[in-house]
């Protein structure tokens, strides 16, 4: 790691370097390479002008600025490319989803304390996650389930999986959700409490999604134990059927 700070013009040009470094803060995340070039504007603030930076076989480039009166700030804009989730996530302690990430959104971190900092992150962005799958949640075998249990474990294997996510105070939002692989689609909307309970509904079905054939499916539990079952309206008529 090198950072250099330069006298310049209405302020000091900040200039960090990193190869094969570990956030000092936060969770133990693994960055390859980060180049970061930015000004300070008075006593309190960095200007973050260019951030470029792979991790986990992938990209991220964008800006921010970060503010350290009454607390510390950081704000974050920009892309990701290509990270690969699995290993990531478990930088979280999370074994819920793999495959390659893509995103455009924004982060916001604020806490007292610098080292503080990614303990309850604000996101807002849109998300594209390819050839990858969703652990502990068999969304087909829960949609050819007619009887009145819960589906617990299995996994979904997909191509494409996409939507907007959501998190504030540790409460995250999932929406949007549309999931496609080869013989399976889904569509949907979760949400995640900060206490790691779900809630939600996916409309599931076999083959090219439509409402003829979709399933509707109602997601609890919890983020380690998701539990599906479809909705009572749906095992009626399947039951007529």
């Amino acid at each position: 790691l090198k950072l250099l700070i330069d006298a310049a013009k209405n302020g000091h040009r900040v200039t960090l370097r990193a190869r094969n470094w570990t956030l000092p803060a936060g969770p133990p995340i693994r960055i390859d390479h980060l180049d970061l070039d930015g000004q300070m504007t008075g006593k309190e603030h960095l200007r973050l002008d260019r951030i470029n930076g792979r991790l986990y076989s992938g990209k991220i480039k964008g800006k921010g600025g970060l503010k350290w009166k009454n607390g510390w700030s950081l704000k974050l804009g920009g892309k990701i490319s290509g990270v690969e989730l699995e290993p990531l996530l478990a930088t979280l302690d999370i074994q819920a989803l793999a495959g390659r990430l893509s995103t455009t959104g924004e982060t916001q971190l604020s806490a007292r304390q610098a080292s503080h900092l990614f303990r309850r992150p604000a996101i807002n962005c849109e998300f594209l996650v390819l050839d990858g799958a969703i652990y502990e949640m068999d969304l087909q075998k829960a949609a050819q389930n007619i009887s009145d249990d819960y589906v617990t474990g299995g996994e979904t294997p997909f191509e494409q999986l996409s939507g907007r996510l959501d998190l504030e105070k540790g409460m995250l939002i999932a929406s949007d959700l549309q999931l496609h692989s080869k013989n399976f689609e889904a569509k949907g909307k979760l949400e995640v409490d900060p206490s790691d309970n779900l809630k939600g509904i996916i409309d599931a079905g076999l083959g090219k999604f439509s409402a003829l054939v979709a399933i509707p499916i109602r997601v609890s539990g919890t983020t380690r134990e998701p539990r599906l079952r479809p909705i009572k309206a749906t095992l009626a008529g399947a039951a007529a059927g």
